[in-house]
């Protein structure tokens, strides 16, 4: 059987997941979605490891090791970097525990998966922090003056309201749209998305400091990459590209300064390019995102490294837009707004949606991209039967 059949083995995914099973991964709850992954992780012999949250023991980023260590090649899959996003990671990782089994994995390979980065924000159904600093933003030199972000200020009037209403917030969309309309505009609109420092209160707030999860993040650099030679990093998103849709988002550092290169595990799922997901010709100019601070850090020691942001797509514009704006509100403005906790679920839903359709295409799809990055990382990868085959 060759590798990309084998992705679809029921041995690599378990059981189909058009009958609901792939809804029946995703945890109600934080706390739900973090017994579920330290419990699969136990089951299958996974060294587990916790670094509780400053501000409730019982939040947690958990990392879950199978495989040696030791292994030069390293794959990670994280969740939950944007809090509320975690439920999909969560569910992926989940699903891939229920039939992985570390003693199969190839020899000189280990998978790490970390779980909720953002525990605080997961659990409360949001995207930043408890500060409300973007974790996948924060990933900057704190010591040089911060890059204000014009185009964040020149736009902040759409997305910062007073009030909550269907009307207004139209009204704001379609000034966005008009702006969009010319070159410039679409340029603006998303480099606002690129990181801010101006308003705290925002949206895509850098902070001006390490917060707690990159701090957690870089303690599990430490753990990884010294006994790396290769690292596949894979950081699970929702939000960006249609519904149904998987776009891959490539920070890797260039070959010269230590990219992998050629990715054939890429094409285990049907992928579009961030290229032509976002309507501008390129991606918008993200600063302190996540897998480009790890591509960084593994280029600096020699590591060859390719790492990824994933996302699968969910809403469309107008739903995403409202989201965004309805998330700052909720955390500010609306915070007494007596629709607050109705609110919040409308929120939730935009990046999580309640489709079992959906949700059943997150785990069938999210975990043959984990099996194919196994497959391209290792001679072979077997979970469930010694006899089925997948083993070229």
């Amino acid at each position: 059987m060759n590798r990309l059949a084998a992705l679809s083995a029921p041995s690599v995914l378990g059981q189909s997941h058009g009958d609901g099973d792939g809804d029946g991964e995703f945890a109600g709850t934080y706390a739900e979605a973090r017994d579920r992954f330290r419990r699969r992780a136990a089951e299958v012999g996974a060294r587990l490891a916790s670094h509780p949250h400053p501000a409730d023991p019982d939040l947690a980023c958990d990392v879950a090791t199978l495989g040696d260590p030791a292994a030069p090649t390293k794959i990670v899959i994280s969740s939950g970097v944007h809090g509320v996003e975690g439920f999909a990671g969560s569910a992926v990782q989940a699903a891939w525990l229920k039939h992985a089994r570390s003693a199969t994995l190839p020899a000189g390979l280990n998978v790490v998966l970390v779980h909720a980065i953002n525990p605080w924000a997961f659990a409360h159904a949001t995207r930043t922090d408890e500060r409300n600093v973007d974790v996948n933003r924060n990933l900057i030199d704190h010591a040089q003056k911060p890059d204000p972000n014009s185009d964040y200020s020149a736009l902040v009037h759409l997305f910062h309201c007073r009030t909550w209403t269907a009307d207004e917030n139209l009204v704001a969309y379609r000034a966005l749209q008009a702006l969009q309309q010319s070159a410039d505009g679409a340029r603006s609109a998303a480099a606002m998305a690129a990181g801010q420092s101006s308003h705290p209160d925002g949206l895509y707030y850098q902070g001006d400091a390490p917060s707690w999860s990159s701090e957690v993040l870089n303690t599990v650099l430490i753990e990884v990459l010294p006994a790396a030679q290769t690292l596949v990093w894979i950081d699970l998103h929702t939000g960006v590209g249609d519904f149904g849709e998987i776009v891959s988002i490539d920070f890797s550092p260039p070959a010269a300064s230590g990219g992998v290169g050629s990715r054939p595990w890429l094409s285990a799922v049907p992928i579009t390019a961030a290229d032509s997901a976002f309507g501008i010709g390129g991606v918008p100019p993200y600063r302190g995102v996540v897998a480009r601070h790890v591509g960084q850090r593994a280029a600096d020691i020699g590591v060859k490294a390719a790492c990824f942001v994933v996302e699968f797509g969910t809403v469309d514009d107008f739903t995403m837009f409202r989201a965004d704006r309805l998330d700052r509100w909720l955390r500010y403005e609306g915070r007494l707004d007596p629709r607050h906790d109705a609110l919040r679920r409308e929120y939730r839903d935009a990046y999580v949606p309640p489709s079992p359709t959906w949700r059943e295409f997150v785990v069938r799809q999210g975990v043959a991209l984990l099996a194919g990055a196994i497959f391209e990382a290792g001679d072979a990868y077997v979970t469930g039967s010694e006899q089925s085959g997948c083993v070229e």
